[in-house]
């Protein structure tokens, strides 16, 4: 989030809505499962051999297919965010890392050369 003009990252909390995001993920996905698992125990009310069933058959076969291409994308979807959000976490850790040990580093240098005016009196 920005304050002001700096920018700042709970990593924790980025990692706590990350586990979210995949439980809703996996939950997405059972659901699509589930959705399709039950659709399929109906597949026979359209008829098998009458004109109805001629007629009913390839648009129920379709929108079964369509339901679950459907369900599929919408799990892969909240997946990729899953892996982006892992991703940003990762970045934001090492980022803000680096930024530490370049501080502890300056510090480290600043002490060894007289303080911070590099060894000069004021």
């Amino acid at each position: 989030m920005t304050e002001g003009d700096r920018y700042t990252a709970d990593p924790q909390r980025l990692d706590a809505h990350t586990r979210q995001i995949a439980k809703i993920s996996s939950l997405a996905n059972s659901l699509g499962d589930d959705f399709i698992s039950r659709v399929t125990a109906t597949a026979g009310w359209t008829g098998l051999h009458d004109d109805l069933a001629k007629d009913l058959v390839p648009r129920d076969m379709k929108e079964r297919q369509q339901t679950a291409s459907t369900a599929d994308a919408l799990t892969t979807a909240i997946l990729s965010i899953v892996r982006g959000t892992e991703a940003n976490l990762k970045s934001i850790v090492q980022n803000q890392q680096g930024n530490l040990d370049a501080i502890h580093d300056a510090a480290a240098l600043a002490t060894e050369s007289g303080g911070s005016s590099g060894g000069k009196k004021r």
